[in-house]
């Protein structure tokens, strides 16, 4: 048993060491450490909460992720299917579609997102059941009052899919990031859609509240 008495007596100095700095941890938690926090909003004015659970600056590449933003409003826009003349709302559902273009796109390579934004028209502004919005990359097209399509793909093909709930409308954001990737520096063109049953009517680029009119918004390396 002599024989292992250094390695007895080294391996509880160690965990005596161990124990002195946890104590000291804990001694310097209220003395200088940095404040937990669970989100942003709790730290004080120029710093970020952390993954781990720390008040702290925002450090690069984080802080230098995006090095800008825009929005880009129409270059042009039409419906499919409504029947009726263009005017400041915007009806998806039924044989009603929406057709909106976008462009030019940055380079695939700066782009980091692309979300396509649009707001509730006052016409509508319950959703009576639950809906799935579907928007799908098109050809080019000229905008106006267009016919119906006569078939349309699979939401396999979709750009972006979102299911929206029963009750108030609210505005809508559809991550279209890699429908604006593939048009690789070109126009966007987009088709919005309800899968099965159930409308809605968003405001239309002629709509008289600028916020409201559809939008892509753009996040760019």
């Amino acid at each position: 048993m002599a024989k292992y008495a250094p390695r007895i007596a080294d391996f509880i100095k160690r965990r005596c060491a161990l124990a002195a700095a946890a104590a000291l941890a804990i001694a310097l938690e209220g003395c200088g450490a940095a404040p937990g926090c669970a989100r942003s909003s709790e730290c004080e004015a120029g710093l970020v909460c952390g993954l781990d659970g720390r008040c702290g600056p925002l450090r690069a590449p984080a802080s230098a992720r995006f090095a800008a933003s825009r929005w880009l409003t129409p270059t042009d826009w039409g419906t499919a299917g409504a029947g009726e003349p263009l005017g400041d709302a915007l009806p998806v559902g039924g044989a009603s579609e929406a057709l909106l273009a976008f462009g030019p796109m940055p380079a695939p390579s700066r782009l980091a997102r692309a979300l396509l934004v649009l707001s509730p028209h006052a016409r509508r502004p319950r959703l009576a059941r639950d809906v799935e919005l579907v928007a799908e990359r098109v050809g080019a097209f000229r905008g106006g009052a267009l016919p119906a399509r006569h078939a349309v793909l699979p939401t396999d093909f979709a750009a972006a899919v979102r299911r929206l709930p029963e009750g108030p409308a609210r505005r809508v954001r559809l991550d279209v990031t890699r429908a604006a990737r593939d048009a690789d520096g070109g126009a966007l063109h987009l088709l919005v859609r309800v899968r099965g049953e159930g409308a809605l009517t968003f405001a239309s680029p002629w709509a008289d509240e600028p916020a409201s009119r559809p939008r892509l918004e753009l996040m760019v390396r």
